[in-house]
């Protein structure tokens, strides 16, 4: 079934492989024909491949800045941080081209109201959609949207039961360097105590709203009360070289040293992988390096380069409870290489990544329903975790974060679709971390 209204695709990333530009759900620039999916082959080995997203770039490194002199107004402790414009509201209603046949359908801002899907639960529940899709009458009875995006706004696996102890990552501050942000939306706007923008202005994103709302969201969140630093990159840049990110990095780093000790980042969400041989992959881990001297965690997609830590995302069944251990599953990037024998996953933490709501840029108070994520999704979730950690023990390393996130989490046993049995190693369970810290 498709319809002639046109809507903006998600083109979906599967971190870690071969796209260019970050390590999940990049930002769409144009229009796409009906049910465009940017798709990602099954990887031949995360050992391999975690970071390729960068791999093929050829572009020289250039103009990259050392240090920033930072203007008057941002001076510290005398002035203030940066609090840059931040990105316009997105309106994606004149964008979409609906195709309940594609893989994972695209409804967001779809006026859907005059068409009838009482009989399509099966492709409904993999159906992205947002705040400002319209939907008919006519929805199977298991299909609420409502309820669906305020479930999967649950950030699971036990955590909302540490906000309820307190644990809440209050007087943590989170760094991020990602795309635009829309400053205003209520999941972090009360908490947003930087923002400074790289990109031409007008510049807008779903990218940036999404990764913020996990880590910090006051409803999405892992750590609702914790403070954000943020860094617009030159997303025009992003798929072409590492300078945006080491652009953003620097930013922070220098500004941190400027910072009240009270204000100082804990850690920084960088939603991006990279190889090795990455053109300037040495310049954005040797400041990685310079963040770990300084006290500062630094995630990426490919923190295996900077720390000996590893991590993957995972899944989770339709319309289950979010905090029900036993309904996760691997990542769907990662299903088929889970399947016949990744050893990877034996020793990577698994981290929640898909079937997530998160903040929307269509609107202040809007929300979307995103599918299959990336390590996109599941970057700024470890760092609202560490946060937690931080907020119950501050001067916790990240190796020993790490090293307990490991020893607490749990294997979960699960039967495919085909009847095979399988086990998904490693999942992280926040509860047991922070009981651990806490009786240490």
């Amino acid at each position: 079934m498709s319809f002639s209204k046109k809507c903006l695709p998600l083109l979906l990333c599967a971190c870690l492989l071969t796209l260019s530009a970050c390590g999940g759900n990049p930002e769409p620039s144009a229009p796409a024909e009906s049910g465009a999916l940017e798709s990602s082959l099954p990887e031949e080995s995360i050992e391999e491949s975690s970071a390729a997203s960068a791999a093929e770039s050829s572009a020289p490194e250039e103009n990259i800045p050392l240090s920033y002199t930072f203007t008057e107004e941002e001076l510290l402790p005398g002035g203030q941080p940066a609090m840059d414009e931040g990105a316009p509201v997105a309106d994606f209603s004149d964008m979409i081209e609906f195709d309940l046949s594609a893989e994972f359908p695209d409804a967001r801002s779809c006026d859907l109201s005059g068409e009838d899907f009482s009989n399509s639960l099966d492709k409904l529940l993999y159906t992205q959609f947002d705040s400002k899709t319209i939907w008919p009458d006519s929805l199977p009875q298991d299909f609420d949207p409502q309820q669906i995006i305020d479930q999967n706004r649950n950030p699971g696996l036990g955590v909302r039961s540490l906000h309820e102890q307190g644990i809440t990552g209050k007087g943590i501050n989170i760094g991020i360097v990602d795309q635009a942000l829309l400053t205003g939306h209520t999941e972090y706007k009360d908490r947003l105590k930087m923002y400074k923008d790289f990109n031409a202005p007008g510049g807008m994103s779903m990218h940036g709203p999404a990764v913020a709302s996990i880590a910090l969201g006051s409803t999405v969140g892992v750590a609702p009360e914790a403070n954000l630093y943020y860094v617009s990159y030159d997303h025009e840049k992003s798929g072409e070289t590492l300078a945006p990110y080491i652009e953003g990095l620097t930013y922070l780093l220098d500004l941190n040293k400027l910072l009240p000790e009270e204000d100082k980042l804990d850690v920084i969400s960088i939603s991006r992988g990279w190889m090795p041989d990455s053109p300037g992959a040495a310049e954005l881990e040797a400041l990685i390096d310079r963040a770990k001297e300084e006290g500062v965690f630094v995630v990426t997609v490919s923190i295996r380069y900077n720390y000996s830590m590893d991590f993957t995302g995972t899944s989770r069944e339709p319309l289950s409870n979010p905090d029900d251990r036993s309904a996760y599953r691997p990542g769907m990037f990662f299903a088929n290489d889970y399947r016949f024998g990744g050893t990877i996953y034996k020793r990577a933490l698994m981290v929640p990544m898909d079937f997530r709501a998160t903040a929307s840029p269509t609107g202040t108070e809007d929300y979307v329903n995103y599918i299959n994520g990336g390590l996109s999704w599941a970057t700024p979730y470890l760092a609202g975790v560490y946060a937690l950690a931080r907020q119950v023990k501050p001067d916790i390393t990240p190796e020993e974060f790490y090293t307990l996130a490991m020893e607490t989490s749990s294997d979960i046993p699960y039967t495919d679709g085909f009847g095979k049995e399988y086990t998904l190693y490693n999942l992280i369970d926040p509860p047991a971390l922070i009981a651990a810290l806490q009786n240490q």
